[in-house]
């Protein structure tokens, strides 16, 4: 979260190669879109860790054993030189806001134009505003700052490292 300087595929879309022969049953392959902040709740889960923080985010064999419905949405940061950003990726498209007022600045159709060259929004009003509104939806999962799981010592190597605030 806020490593990226933009909310672009370049950027965020991060191919995952996970192999745990003891989760048996589960499918070779999930397509589906998620966050970066379930990788924690999967090694807990596949390593049957006990103790793991609780409500970071559902483990990715969740969204596998899911594989059927839907997937959800997933949600990113940034911070750059113009600002912080946030993004909404849905199935298919992905509303980008300025993260500071949620004001939207682009809708993009990743099927249609994975390169996000085209801001499809004045043609979907009412998508852009559902996503909006989803974006900021608690519903989707608490972001955890870094206080909630890290100790003070190694919350100001990471600060001054630029990763936490």
């Amino acid at each position: 979260m806020l490593h990226n300087t933009t909310v672009y595929e370049e950027m965020i879309h991060v191919p995952l190669v996970v192999r745990v022969p003891s989760q048996a049953g589960l499918p070779r392959r999930f397509a589906g879109v998620v966050e970066l902040r379930s990788i924690f709740p999967t090694v807990c889960e596949a390593m049957r860790i006990e103790g793991c923080p609780s409500g970071l985010a559902p483990s990715l064999f969740e969204h596998v054993r899911a594989a059927g419905e839907r997937p959800g949405p997933a949600r990113s940061w940034a911070r750059g030189k113009k600002g912080t950003f946030a993004a909404l990726i849905l199935e298919r498209y992905k509303l980008i806001v300025d993260a500071s007022s949620f004001a939207p600045l682009a809708l993009h159709d990743l099927e249609r134009d994975p390169g996000e060259t085209t801001d499809v929004a004045p043609a979907h009003p009412e998508l852009v505003r559902a996503a909006r509104s989803a974006l900021r939806d608690p519903n989707l999962g608490v972001f955890v700052g870094v206080e909630a799981i890290v100790d003070p010592v190694t919350r100001e190597r990471l600060r001054a490292l630029g990763y936490a605030e």
